[in-house]
This record gives C-alpha cells, sequence and structure tokens, in this order.
C-alpha cells in the first residue's frame, strides 16, 4: 500500500523478505544497517517489477522533498546479493489518494558487483505526486524472469 507519506520508501522497505541473504542456516557476514530496506517490499502496486532482483536490492539514505511543486526522491540503491546484478529501474509515482499517476514508466539501467551501491535521484513528472515506489527488473536473460 502506498500512502503520500515522505517516509513510506523506508517504511515499507524495511520488512522485505531476505531472498538474497546468506544461505539458510548461515548468518549474513555483513548485516544491514539500519537505514537500509529493501526494494522488493515497494513492489505493491500493479507495475512490472521482477520479485526476484528487489529482493537484492536495498534502498539506503532515503530522503523525499519537493521543490518547485515536484517531489524528489533521492536514495542510494546497493546491491545486497552475492553476485553481479545488471537490469533497469523505475519509479512509480503515486497522487496523495494513493492512486498512481498516469504517467509513463522511464526506465534507467543499473550495474552492481556484489556489495556495490550507487546514489540515484528522480523528479516527479508533475506536480501532482506525493508518494514513489520503486521497480527494478533483471538484465540477464540468464537469470530469472524479466
Amino acid at each position: 500500500m502506498t500512502t503520500p507519506n515522505p517516509a513510506l520508501p523506508s517504511l515499507l522497505l524495511s520488512f522485505a523478505a531476505l531472498a538474497c541473504s546468506a544461505p539458510s542456516g548461515e548468518e549474513s557476514a555483513t548485516p544491514a544497517p539500519p537505514e537500509a530496506v529493501r526494494a522488493a517490499e515497494a513492489s505493491d502496486m500493479a507495475y512490472p517489477g521482477d520479485p526476484a532482483i528487489e529482493a537484492c536490492l536495498q534502498l539506503i539514505n532515503v530522503r523525499t522533498h519537493t521543490r518547485d511543486e515536484l517531489l524528489r526522491a533521492e536514495f542510494t540503491l546497493r546491491n545486497a546479493s552475492t553476485q553481479d546484478l545488471e537490469g533497469s529501474w523505475t519509479v512509480a509515482w503515486a497522487g496523495a489518494d494513493g492512486l498512481p499517476l498516469s504517467v509513463p514508466l522511464g526506465w534507467s539501467p543499473f550495474n552492481l558487483p556484489p556489495g556495490a551501491s550507487k546514489a540515484l535521484s528522480i523528479t516527479a513528472p508533475e506536480p501532482g505526486a506525493a508518494s514513489w515506489t520503486l521497480h527494478a527488473v533483471d538484465g540477464d536473460p540468464n537469470r530469472g524472469a524479466n
């Protein structure tokens, strides 16, 4: 569920499944910092996204602010898996009523080695945006569904 709360991305993502963590029975050598959240929890809207790739991504240092009436999301995207991740990401925007804005999704590529991260930012395409949700798909045709 997406709401207009600016802290929503970090709240939603904090309870994600640990699909890309260490194998069963082993503890992760580097636990996620408290401000890190999984991208998979943001995928509750009906937009295309690959749950397998999203479960391997963390959003860190999530910040949302408004400039010139446009919502801007800034975050660090981190590969929490033990393998290279290549794919594309997008943000779906929602209005204050929680309904998705009918704007086309613009996909941006990413390529992250294990444990690597990249600072990203995106601005809403129109003033009505009140919240956002990250979606990601895998770019490797030999791994998972797109």
